[in-house]
């Protein structure tokens, strides 16, 4: 069963939420659910198990959280990592909501203590690792001490078919499903499960009739574009100019490639940082520290910087290289503006990140079926199958929501299209912004390519080929007497980087193939001898107009562009066309959060993220009843923090 609006009627059956919905407003300061929240917080009240699948930024984590300030007993949160868990219980805290972790930071007196507030029945929350769940005896000890519920976050670890598969996670089915004859009721969160991975989650934690709620995963806040990778850093340097002094994230492939661009970006003045795993473990906590806390503006970072970074005002996400998936790529790319507010992601990508993941890929099976690892194969397959569903999507010229939200099981709802846009656009990519075009006799420049590919008798790879394209006597060239083919300098008025760029279009549309080895050639496929023969459409793109051009950047709605130039970053990420900020006061209360933060050894956006310090701008409540009505501002938040903000305010 997937719900994908909160319409009233179609509710599960369930108590009352009412009462539900005023403790989240006094406790979170929010006065409305988004899709799907209440639906899924019904679902826990009522002891029913449900799967809920949210992007990133959804409030997945508030679906569990409210239910476990009503309902009696404590909620059990099965959390993958350490810094996740200490993010939230940051945040509860901030909320005045009691609750503990239990986890290898702490010492044997601390799990003690909170061993002992939970069997005195003062936390509402407990969150722990999927090793700690499966210790013996363990959950016996929660079910006595008044277990009410369990949620497991990140539920896509449980799956062999999901992007981050974690053995642990497959225990977790066993063990609750052997609890003695007790039943509790689960709720399953992730943000990236594809419908053959919901199934596998249900299948794996033993759901009973669950209610699967699945969101709509399109992010109109997000700004989607792919530009084939030629110059990093200047590519990067662009992205990053357009956010002066916002927060982001470039992910590397390498540990190399990380340390490398972290340099380059630091002596341009940019407070930037590399994080990999082969970094020490201090050092990483640091470096996740230092961004959180806003003292680094900049992360250049492997996969290694993965969930536990929790950070709502990252403006900008850079791929400086290919992911291994589509997955993976819409978890990286969810970190950015999970206040809701507009950020931007970028994908620089070429042939040599495909080339070189799927060698990787085939090397690490053939090791892994060496040592008599079963399921190497289908796992290289399915791996495979990935990489080539995330390189087509790159080298197409489809709405980039569009794809993302079909790749998830969605349906997309195209949104009116604002002036110069096409019809059934998003209005936040590169290709509904109008930022590529197709090129004019594609089928002709494609059939010069294939043809070259097959007069070469397919034993060379794509910088072998541009050579010859564009007449190019190299002397491999030469030797390999490739300047006396017909098709030699057939395609000269192209330069190299946009001739690649086509090839590389073709490999993902299927028409050419790429056989892996030492080094990586190029052949035709059937498709590619249809599209020879003038059977087949194709259809090629190139940039319309420079990609750094700030004009082309939408504002969350897609109504306008977004102006550039101006002092905080925060002026142009406003809550609508008409909202009147002063960048002083913005300012003003950036800094009050930072040094409120410092004090309290918390990250600043735990305080209060963006959107919520521009309501605060916009609004200018002048007493704690109106400060109240700010969205994020609930009863605690306003005793702790409302006359320093009503303060700041009036001044």
């Amino acid at each position: 069963m997937s719900r994908s609006s909160l319409d009233p009627a179609s509710a599960p059956p369930g108590p009352e939420l009412e009462p539900l919905r005023a403790r989240v407003r006094e406790v979170f300061g929010f006065d409305h659910l988004r899709p799907l929240q209440a639906e899924a917080m019904g679902a826990v009240l009522a002891g029913r198990d449900a799967l809920v699948v949210l992007p990133t930024g959804g409030g997945k984590s508030l679906c569990y959280q409210a239910p476990a300030l009503v309902q009696p007993g404590f909620t059990l949160v099965i959390s993958p990592l350490i810094a996740l868990m200490a993010d939230q219980l940051c945040a509860l805290e901030a909320h005045g909501v009691p609750a503990g972790a239990l986890n290898s930071n702490l010492d044997p007196l601390e799990r003690s203590r909170t061993l002992a507030r939970l069997k005195d029945g003062e936390l509402r929350l407990l969150y722990c690792a999927p090793e700690r769940a499966v210790m013996p005896g363990f959950f016996e000890e929660l079910l006595d001490s008044g277990l009410a519920s369990i949620a497991v976050d990140e539920a896509h670890c449980i799956s062999h078919w999901g992007h981050d598969f974690r053995p642990e996670y497959r225990r977790l089915g066993a063990l609750f499903r052997g609890a003695g004859g007790r039943r509790v009721p689960i709720l399953a969160l992730t943000a990236t499960a594809t419908p053959r991975v919901q199934q596998d989650i249900e299948l794996e934690l033993g759901l009973k009739e669950p209610l699967r709620l699945v969101g709509d995963f399109d992010r109109p806040n997000l700004t989607y574009r792919i530009q084939a990778r030629r110059e990093l850093l200047p590519q990067v340097l662009q992205v990053i100019r357009r956010h002066p002094g916002a927060a982001g994230i470039v992910y590397v492939v390498r540990r190399r490639d990380a340390e490398e661009l972290a340099q380059s970006l630091a002596k341009q003045g940019l407070r930037a940082a590399a994080y990999h795993a082969g970094l020490e473990a201090e050092e990483r906590r640091r470096i996740s520290a230092d961004f959180q806390s806003e003292r680094l503006d900049v992360v250049v970072a492997t996969v290694a910087f993965g969930m536990g970074i929790d950070r709502s005002d990252v403006r900008f996400v850079i791929h400086a290289a290919l992911p291994k998936g589509v997955e993976q790529y819409s978890q990286e790319t969810g970190r950015a503006g999970r206040d809701g507010l507009p950020a931007e992601c970028v994908l620089l990508y070429s042939g040599s990140d495909y080339h070189g993941w799927r060698n990787l890929l085939e090397r690490s099976a053939a090791e892994a079926e060496a040592n008599g690892a079963e399921g190497a194969r289908a796992e290289l397959e399915a791996n495979l199958r990935r990489l080539s569903e995330l390189w087509s999507f790159a080298g197409s010229v489809t709405c980039r929501h569009r794809f993302l939200v079909e790749y998830f099981g969605g349906r997309f709802a195209a949104r009116e299209p604002a002036a110069g846009q096409g019809p059934g656009g998003c209005g936040a990519c590169d290709v509904c912004l109008g930022e590529l075009e197709t090129v004019v006799a594609a089928e002709v420049i494609a059939q010069k390519i294939l043809s070259c590919v097959v007069k070469r008798r397919q034993r060379r790879g794509a910088a072998h080929l541009t050579q010859v394209l564009r007449g190019q006597a190299s002397p491999k060239v030469v030797e390999a007497g490739h300047d006396q083919l017909s098709t030699f300098g057939l395609l000269r008025e192209w330069d190299g980087f946009q001739l690649r760029s086509f090839i590389d279009q073709l490999i993902s549309q299927g028409l050419l193939r790429v056989a892996t080895g030492q080094y990586p050639t190029l052949g035709i496929t059937h498709a590619g001898v249809e599209a020879m023969r003038g059977e087949r459409p194709v259809q090629l793109f190139k940039p319309a107009r420079p990609a750094a051009d700030p004009a082309r950047q939408r504002s969350r709605e897609g109504r306008g562009p977004r102006s550039a130039g101006r002092p905080s970053p925060l002026l142009d990420a406003r809550l609508g066309d008409d909202a009147q900020v002063d960048p002083e006061l913005v300012e003003r209360l950036r800094s009050l959060r930072r040094r409120l933060a410092k004090e309290r050894a918390i990250p600043p956006y735990l305080l209060f993220n963006d959107r919520t310090l521009l309501a605060l701008c916009e609004r200018r409540p002048q007493s704690v009843e109106e400060l109240l009505e700010v969205e994020g501002i609930g009863q605690k938040k306003a005793a702790d923090l409302g006359p320093l903000l009503l303060e700041a305010l009036r001044r």
